[in-house]
């Protein structure tokens, strides 16, 4: 049985890039007989491509930063760009691999440089690459925002050509891009697909925790599923009952990170790893 394509992306000039790599694709040796991690050359402000295809995306204002200026009071803020050039690089990199999954059949998950296998969840993950099969899922994201997920070759299809011929606004990071793109791909395009829409679920990710996975439907399940915890909207399941997300995104006090996060207050881009609690920290 051939092994389940992880696309890596990662700098392959970048020394932080790289040493973030290596700490990856350790983390997941214990799940090397199932996956096969490839690296995916990143898209960067340098690379030749980058003005090419960031003219076809319509960048706005992000919410993220408006979110953060109320939630931390952080009036450097006021005046941050819609995304710098390195986070509008990433985003582009996520949707080369969109394309990618577009023109091709075979299932393959996408993962960053820096995502990181819990060494507890090594069973966890090859269940729920097993259930995603099973399901013919159209979204699966076993990761902290975007570290770790797979999407179907439709709806990848249908995401790359709006995100590049119809004008959809980028308003936030990949992560909320991704489920605003699903939502209308749902919406718009899966309900008069019975293939697609007899399935029982079609997407499995987090809760807005980022520690437990719910499975759901339609666009409403997606948005209770973003913008929620479990107990939130189903308080009568017992959360022990859920998948528990396997992947995290590991962050060294050394190393720090690879992008410019204009939208953050300084000092969460001064320690990186403050930003989020399920941050795997090292150094």
């Amino acid at each position: 049985m051939s092994k389940i394509k992880f696309y890596q992306i990662v700098m392959s000039d970048n020394p932080v890039s790289m040493e973030y790599h290596e700490i990856s694709k350790k983390s997941f040796e214990g799940v090397s007989d199932i996956i096969e991690i490839i690296p995916f050359e990143a898209i960067t402000p340098e690379s030749p491509q980058f003005d090419e295809l960031q003219k076809k995306i319509v960048w706005e204002q992000s919410l993220n930063g408006l979110e953060v200026k109320g939630r931390m009071e952080s009036p450097e803020l006021e005046n941050a760009i819609p995304h710098t050039p390195s986070e509008r690089a990433g985003m582009l990199s996520h949707w080369e691999l969109l394309k990618l999954r577009s023109e091709v059949e075979e299932d393959f998950y996408v993962i960053e440089h820096d995502t990181f296998l819990l060494p507890e969840q090594e069973e966890n993950l090859r269940d729920l690459l097993e259930m995603r099969e099973d399901y013919e899922l159209e979204y699966a994201n076993f990761g902290l925002f975007m570290g770790c997920y797979s999407v179907s070759r439709k709806f990848a299809h249908y995401a790359y050509h709006l995100l590049h011929n119809r004008s959809f606004p980028i308003n936030g990071g990949p992560y909320g891009v991704m489920e605003r793109l699903f939502k209308t791909y749902i919406s718009r395009v899966a309900r008069r697909d019975n293939k697609v829409w007899s399935k029982p679920v079609t997407f499995m990710v987090p809760w807005v925790c980022c520690e437990l996975l719910n499975m759901g439907k339609n666009e409403a399940e997606m948005n209770n599923t973003y913008n929620f915890d479990a107990s939130h909207i189903q308080p009568k399941v017992p959360l022990h009952t859920y998948y528990k997300v396997p992947t995290t995104q590991v962050i060294s006090k050394r190393l720090k990170v690879t992008q410019d996060h204009v939208q953050y207050p300084k000092i969460q881009q001064e320690k990186p790893w403050v930003r989020h609690e399920q941050f795997h920290i090292i150094d």
